[in-house]
């Protein structure tokens, strides 16, 4: 029996149940010496029995022995000591690892004390919230136009051309009139400018976008135009006030320069910046060779540069004129070459005789009479193009003698102010041929037909509001928010009604009448 017993021991103690049968004889043998050390028998009752096994005096005590049956009295206590010490040991590792990562990220944990007996887990302090920084609108791109007049700007261009102009007053009201230097910068910025957006076209409605771009950001372009003059009184603060900020130098300028210095013409170095040196070389060169003095370095003035080959020298008799043209020298420029063989295309003759069409004359055709009737006929014609005053552009000046060229500068004046003084159409005014007192008079017209645009309300893009006075801007206002409230109240077009501009009452009658005509009635 007792073989039979040791056997089932054995076969009990494989596994994790063997594991908790020794772990149950372990308890169970601790437990019986207590109770041995508790019950020691006095020397009254060693002759007596015990309630279960008779234990005899002076014969030796067997071990007790214990059975498990299927795991019902010890199995289910000692599998759940055993899982127990294994949550505890699986809680100990992963406490180290929480702390570990915890010290990592340098915040506070639950701290363990290794000396102590328990563990003491510190609330970790509450996270400030993260305040959301309000995202700045980017400010509008400006694209730099190249040089030219006439030309049709993007928006990009234009809004280049309204900052850059912002600037420019900004930097007159402090720029300091007895400091040369600051004077020719200042000079070569307004230069640059002119050249690039003194007269230029744009599409419909460009223009007063391109201003709603650029308006909000009036006192950044204020400064900015202020800071490229303003010196700081010290050497300390000079190193924290932003440097002057010089023109991007211009790749046409710059080969006009090279060119004109080829020539002998003193345009200072060529850096691509427009200065009074590049312009004054430019009125020289364009005196003489004839061409129109006005000074403005074009991709056209290039192109005859590169096809100059050298210095044009003036014949001496010709002389310079001055006062009428506003004291610039003006060249007719002859025909010199002619050809000495016969003519042998009388139709050629005709076309060329009639002198209106000088492109459709093929003159290697013509005698040298020929040639000369035909310069005269050409120049006759061209001269009646050019007294209409009305399209310069049409007009070959190089044709034109000195008398006949101050008559024709002073038709263009006189059609270019006919032009100006209606007031409406800025853009076709050359402002540049307007005396001092023309152009103020030309100023008030042009202020005075934008205020009438500008005070019907109904077409807010077509006013130009920096012309306005305050008194004329208030009323110019109270039209425009009248004719928009007009537009709104009939409810059909939300699309067109510009509801920042409602007042509380209005916004309310104005949705109002939306709903009404959403449902059809």
């Amino acid at each position: 029996m007792a073989s039979e017993n040791d056997h089932k021991k054995q076969e009990e103690g494989k596994g994790f149940a063997g594991l908790s049968s020794m772990v149950s004889d372990v308890e169970a043998e601790v437990a019986n010496s207590l109770k041995r050390a508790n019950s020691v028998p006095s020397p009254a009752s060693q002759g007596s029995t015990r309630t279960g096994d008779q234990i005899l005096e002076g014969q030796p005590q067997p071990k007790p022995q214990t059975h498990r049956p299927a795991a019902q009295s010890s199995g289910s206590p000692s599998i759940g000591i055993w899982l127990f010490g294994v949550a505890a040991v699986i809680g100990v590792i992963w406490f180290a690892w929480f702390a570990a990562q915890s010290g990592n990220h340098k915040s506070s944990g639950p701290a363990y004390s290794p000396g102590s007996s328990s563990t003491s887990v510190a609330p970790a302090p509450a996270r400030k919230p993260r305040t959301e920084q309000p995202q700045v609108p980017s400010r509008p791109t400006e694209d730099k136009p190249s040089v030219g007049r006439n030309n049709v700007l993007a928006t990009a261009q234009i809004r280049y051309c309204l900052a850059e102009k912002i600037r420019l007053d900004a930097a007159k009201s402090v720029i300091n009139n007895y400091v040369g230097s600051d004077v020719d910068l200042f000079n070569a910025h307004v230069n640059d400018y002119n050249s690039r957006c003194g007269e230029f076209r744009y599409r419909q409605n460009t223009l007063e976008s391109a201003r709603r771009d650029i308006e909000p950001y009036r006192s950044q372009l204020q400064a900015e135009g202020r800071s490229r003059f303003v010196s700081s009184p010290s050497a300390a603060t000079r190193s924290k006030a932003p440097s002057q900020v010089r023109p991007t130098p211009d790749a046409t300028v710059q080969a006009i320069q090279h060119r004109l210095n080829e020539f002998g013409y003193n345009a200072g170095s060529a850096d691509g910046f427009f200065g009074s040196s590049t312009r004054s070389a430019i009125l020289a060169f364009q005196n003489d060779t004839g061409l129109p003095s006005d000074g403005v370095a074009s991709s056209a003035l290039l192109a005859r540069l590169n096809a100059t080959t050298r210095r044009p020298i003036p014949s001496p008799d010709r002389e310079s004129m001055r006062g009428a043209n506003g004291g610039q020298t003006v060249i007719s420029q002859p025909r010199v070459t002619y050809s000495n063989e016969a003519s042998i295309d009388k139709d050629n003759y005709k076309k060329c005789i009639d002198g209106r069409y000088p492109s459709l004359c093929d003159h290697t055709l013509l005698t040298q009479s020929e040639a000369a009737r035909v310069d005269a006929a050409e120049r006759k014609a061209n001269f009646g193009k050019c007294i209409d005053g009305r399209y310069p552009s049409l007009c070959d000046h190089t044709l034109l003698t000195q008398s006949e060229a101050a008559r024709v500068d002073a038709a263009e004046r006189k059609a270019n102010f006919g032009k100006c003084i209606d007031g409406r159409y800025p853009s076709l005014c050359d402002h540049t041929l307007l005396t001092q007192s023309e152009a103020a008079r030309v100023d008030a017209a042009e202020r005075k037909a934008n205020f009438d645009k500008c005070i019907d309300g109904r077409y807010p893009s077509l006013c130009d509001h920096t012309l306005l006075t305050q008194s004329e801007a208030a009323r110019v206002d109270a039209a425009e928010r009248k004719a928009n409230f007009d537009k709104c109240i009939d409810g059909r077009y939300p699309s067109l009604c510009d509801h920042a501009m409602l007042t509380s009452q209005e916004a309310v009658l104005v949705r109002d009448a939306e709903r009404r005509a959403g449902r059809g009635y």
